[in-house]
C-alpha cells in the first residue's frame, strides 16, 4: 500500500475540515469564520508564511488532511486535522503529523496544536506537551438539529507544543 505526504489546496482542506461539525466525529466542534486564512501573522511578500494545506494519500487517494500556518517566524500551528472515517485508528494521522513536523523542523522552532480532552494523550504520544500556563477552557459544541452552540463544561480544549 503506497502512502504519500503531499500538499493540497486550501479549498480541499477546508471542504474536509468543514465535515468535522457534520460527520460522526467524536466531537463535532465549531469551525470559526477563519477557515481559509486562520492566520494572525502573514507577510504577503513571503510565500513561506502563507497557510498551507497537506494531505496523506494512500494509493493516490487523499485520506487525511491538515492546515499549517506560521504564528510568527519561529512557531507554526497545525489545525483542522481530519481523517476519512474509514481510515481512522490505523496510524495515518500520526504519519501526517510526523510528516508536517519533518517538513518544518528546520524552518521553525516549535509547533502548536489545540486539542480536545479526548486527544491530549494521543498527541502526547506524538511528542507534544501541554503548554505551561495555558488554562484549558470549555469548547462550544454544535447541535445540527437545533443549529445552536452549547458549552460542555466537562470537555476542555488544551494547548500543546512540540519543540524541534
Amino acid at each position: 500500500m503506497g502512502v504519500e505526504f503531499a500538499s493540497c489546496s486550501l479549498n480541499d482542506w477546508a471542504a474536509k475540515a468543514s465535515l468535522i461539525k457534520t460527520s460522526n466525529a467524536l466531537y463535532p466542534i465549531r469551525l470559526y469564520q477563519n477557515t481559509f486564512f486562520a492566520v494572525q501573522f502573514i507577510d504577503d511578500e513571503k510565500e513561506l508564511l502563507r497557510p498551507k494545506a497537506y494531505c496523506l494519500k494512500v494509493n493516490d487517494q487523499a485520506i487525511a488532511w491538515c492546515m499549517v500556518y506560521y504564528v510568527n517566524h519561529e512557531v507554526i500551528r497545525i489545525r483542522g486535522l481530519y481523517t476519512d472515517p474509514s481510515f481512522r485508528s490505523q496510524g495515518y494521522m500520526a504519519t501526517l503529523i510526523s510528516n508536517v513536523i519533518s517538513n518544518y523542523q528546520y524552518q521553525a522552532k516549535k509547533c502548536l496544536m489545540f486539542s480536545l480532552s479526548g486527544t491530549v494523550a494521543y498527541l502526547e504520544k506524538q511528542g507534544f506537551q501541554k503548554v505551561t500556563g495555558f488554562t484549558p477552557r470549555p469548547i462550544e459544541i454544535y447541535n445540527s438539529d437545533t443549529e445552536t452552540y452549547t458549552c460542555d463544561p466537562e470537555d476542555k480544549i488544551t494547548l500543546l507544543e512540540k519543540r524541534f
